[in-house]
């Protein structure tokens, strides 16, 4: 029989701090990795700047699985822009070919941007 109950510690809490350690322990690290690339230490301030990293990435997990499932939809609409771009760059050459036959045609050199003067 106790006199004084002791109220028992939830998982909650200690979740919470482990999180916020691994919070503080990622913005450590990278702030290390910053001190270290300014002291032009590259491999170590390159190598600290990923532990710091792979810890942020642990930290937000989810945001990390959402990003990583709107990857393909994001890989196609760069493939789509890549595409319309090619197609203007063919278009522009062939609209510049043109332009250099018509001046051709009338017996006069194209003039150039690159001409030297």
């Amino acid at each position: 029989m106790s006199v004084v109950p002791i109220p028992r510690r939830s998982a909650a809490p200690q979740t919470e701090t482990a999180a916020d350690w691994l919070g503080v322990a990622a913005a450590g690290t990278l702030i290390a990795a910053g001190v270290l690339l300014l002291a032009r230490k590259r491999r170590a301030g390159a190598a600290t700047a990923a532990v710091g990293t792979a810890l942020a990435l642990i930290e937000h997990r989810d945001t990390v699985r959402h990003w990583w499932a709107q990857l393909p939809g994001l890989a196609d609409q760069l493939q789509v822009m890549l595409r319309q771009m090619q197609d203007r760059v063919r278009d522009l050459a062939a609209r510049g070919d043109e332009i250099i036959q018509s001046a051709a045609s009338l017996g006069q050199p194209p003039e150039t941007p690159h001409s030297e003067g």
